[in-house]
């Protein structure tokens, strides 16, 4: 398999190029008119990112690591199709107030309890969050 993935077949990406070399993890800045501290990628972002930045904590890695096993699931990550550029305002309010999607509505191939897994991670408050 990871021959596979270095060398392209499958639809993989470069395995030894790591997570970074994947179009989904372009950076852009992370305050909505392009200045102030970069707190994460909008697309990964949990919403503690972006209000009280002092609360963040490793249950925001726990909700991008939601957001990654979504888009593995489906294809695509639950609140951008990924192929248009999003006003990253418009990615941060999808974060704060849009619930996301039942990964098995788009993909219905995704097991009950890997999409409940899914969906407890991208709770938008940490505390409902499984614990890391």
């Amino acid at each position: 398999m990871r021959d596979r993935l270095r060398s392209g077949e499958g639809g993989g990406c470069g395995g030894d190029r790591g997570w970074r070399s994947w179009p989904s993890f372009r950076r852009r800045p992370a305050h909505p008119d392009g200045h102030g501290s970069s707190l994460g990628t909008p697309e990964y972002g949990a919403p503690e990112q972006w209000g009280e930045a002092k609360q963040v904590d490793a249950r925001a890695d726990i909700y991008a690591l939601g957001i990654l096993l979504f888009e593995l699931c489906v294809g695509r990550r639950p609140f951008d199709d990924g192929s248009h550029s999003e006003p990253v305002h418009v990615l941060i309010g999808r974060h704060l107030s849009t619930p996301a999607p039942d990964a098995r509505e788009l993909n219905q191939a995704v097991p009950e309890v890997l999409a409940s897994l899914i969906a407890k991670c991208l709770a938008k408050k940490p505390g409902d969050r499984p614990s890391p």
